[in-house]
């Protein structure tokens, strides 16, 4: 995928726990220079492993701050020279059998 230097672009990529959206970014946008933002993994990172290292219940709350920071930091740098970027979102925080 042959993308402008000077074209600002968004990718946006959802899916289900699995589906391979952190593959496909990883092998074939963060490449061409793409900036991958993950909300997943900034709260796992904070917090640690879902329904194992805090409660179920609490994730939409510790997501919710992530998600406003990562959103603020891609409005923040978006210009025509910002470059691209790459959110992902799935259903990674629901067990299989709640979605």
């Amino acid at each position: 995928m042959a993308v402008a230097k000077r074209t600002p672009v968004v990718f946006l990529l959802e899916g289900l726990t699995g589906s391979g959206k952190t593959i496909y970014a990883q092998r074939k946008l963060e490449p061409q220079g793409v900036v991958r933002l993950s909300v997943d993994e900034v709260v796992h990172r904070r917090h640690g492993r879902y329904g194992v290292d805090y409660p179920e219940n609490t994730y939409f709350v510790k997501e919710a701050p992530v998600v406003a920071e990562l959103h603020e930091r891609l409005a923040e740098s978006w210009s025509p020279r910002a470059g691209m970027w790459c959110g992902t979102t799935g259903c990674g925080c629901v067990r299989t059998a709640t979605r």
